[in-house]
């Protein structure tokens, strides 16, 4: 028999907001609610918070799990307030105010779902059994272990054999396929070529499939066309305009009536909400996820709300990106309070979009950016960047602060970088200089690294890492450092 567990905070005033998920909405919202005068839990099928935007580095070799996770306790370990349990949550009950676990029950005042998502197959259930998904550290792991397993077996396979077991099929052009398929295409030039000799290269392919007419469609136009034809450059075959009906572990079968052989496919084509059980059927909408109102209460049931990918907001929803998450958690958590204090909700959630980034291999990416973020008028429209090595700019400019300048590449005119002189040469650097090892007089152009803290929330990567060696890492791998340009 099932029975109510103790959070150990029972001594504690205020009440008790139960939060279901510890990804970047959960953990923002615990940040915000510390040291407040409520109990907080956290409870999480894992002890861990997962960097999810970087789950395709760990796929490809790039990053140790280590790198993109940390554990929740040391998180809390100084917050009086909050504690954190392990347990497979059931279901939930409304009119008791309990949470059904693996565990036990745990009782609540106040309930969020912040549980996110997982992969969407749109009920083609051998997709879901055959195809590799990217969703956690551990399927991440299973991707990387594939990787090697085919280079491997590759030396002991002749001709179509081997061709199939070098096809790595990507099935979805949003951003986690672009990413993927650009990381492997550095794999085949960096790795393959050089640790795997006896194999030619150029017989691993990288298909990337796409339903739609382009890839990276939630982009502009201009940001996906230069996506694609750098992909191609990089020798990713791209298939768009196409659906996979079936794949059985072997041959992938196309809505053209075309197959190919492959032995691996990632699916990364749509996500669905997590959503958890014993809530009202018809607060479900689009893509399993749950209707909320503007203070982010979930319809018509009292004192539970949702927030992040599992939440839809408005007529059309937001996107299910880590930007919207940590914005939700920030405007509940100050509604939280003022219920706390028996006040009414007073913050509507109103997204801020700080625009898009995609990396695409080692030092590359395409931002959109849609506002700028630091100083200056807001841009009426989105900003296309390709981030490479590029034609230095004149070394009187600021390399950390931008504003409308942008739209021509321009950096602003704040004095906020700090002024070097290497070898009589004027240079100027940003907060972290990822690449100094790359070149002794160089401009710093850290506009990514500002991208990194309003899209991705930056505190929380750095505290997954564990030297500033690390960081630079990270930065660079994801091209959200900016690129290092001689100073004429």
């Amino acid at each position: 028999m099932a029975y109510l567990v103790s959070t150990g905070l029972d001594s504690l005033p205020g009440p008790t907001v139960v939060v279901l998920g510890g990804g970047f909405a959960g953990i923002t919202l615990i940040q915000k609610l510390a040291k407040q005068p409520v109990k907080v839990l956290l409870i999480d099928q894992n002890n861990f918070h997962t960097f999810q935007p970087l789950l395709y580095q760990v796929a490809t070799g790039s990053l140790a799990p280590d790198n993109i996770g940390f554990p929740f306790r040391r998180k809390i370990a100084k917050i009086p307030n909050v504690a954190f349990r392990k347990a497979v949550v059931q279901s939930v009950d409304t009119n008791q105010q309990h949470v059904h676990t693996d565990q036990g029950i745990f009782a609540y005042d106040y309930l969020v779902v912040a549980t996110g998502s997982k992969t969407n197959f749109f009920g083609n259930e051998a997709l879901e059994r055959n195809s590799l998904q990217l969703k956690s550290i551990a399927q991440a792991l299973d991707i990387r272990s594939d990787f090697l397993q085919e280079f491997e077996d590759a030396l002991y396979l002749q001709d179509d054999d081997r061709r199939s077991a070098l096809n790595f099929v990507i099935v979805g052009g949003g951003p986690t396929g672009v990413e993927v398929a650009g990381a492997l295409a550095e794999i085949r030039k960096n790795i393959l070529a050089e640790e795997y000799k006896e194999v030619d290269s150029e017989t691993m392919q990288i298909t990337l499939i796409e339903a739609g007419p382009c890839v990276l469609s939630s982009f502009s136009e201009k940001s996906s066309h230069v996506a694609q034809e750098y992909l191609r450059s990089m020798g990713v075959q791209l298939r768009l305009g196409q659906r996979v009906l079936d794949y059985d572990g072997e041959v992938l079968s196309l809505s053209t009536g075309e197959s190919l052989r492959s032995r691996t496919v990632i699916w990364s084509a749509g996500v669905m909400g997590a959503a958890v059980s014993g809530l009202p059927e018809n607060v479900y909408t689009r893509a399993n996820r749950l209707s909320v109102n503007d203070f982010l209460q979930v319809d018509g049931v009292s004192k539970v709300f949702a927030v992040g990918d599992v939440a839809f907001v408005g007529p059309k929803g937001h996107p299910m990106v880590a930007p919207v998450a940590i914005q939700q958690a920030e405007v509940l958590s100050k509604n939280l309070l003022l219920l706390a204090s028996n006040a009414a909700p007073a913050h509507p959630f109103r997204y801020r979009d700080q625009g898009n980034l995609a990396t695409i291999g080692h030092n590359s990416a395409v931002v959109d950016l849609s506002t700028p973020f630091a100083g200056g008028a807001p841009l009426n429209r989105s900003v296309t960047l390709f981030l490479k090595k590029t034609k230095a700019y004149p070394p009187t400019r600021c390399g950390v602060c931008w504003n409308a300048r942008v739209q021509t590449l321009r950096p602003c005119l704040h004095q906020c970088a700090t002024l070097h002189h290497v070898n009589g040469r004027q240079t100027r650097t940003g907060r972290i200089n990822a690449h100094t090892h790359l070149t002794t007089a160089c401009w710093v152009k850290p506009m990514a690294l500002q991208i990194l803290a309003n899209m991705l929330e930056k505190n929380l990567l750095v505290q997954a890492l564990k030297s500033k060696a690390q960081v630079g890492k990270i930065l660079s791998g994801l091209a959200m450092v900016s690129i290092l340009s001689p100073v004429d």
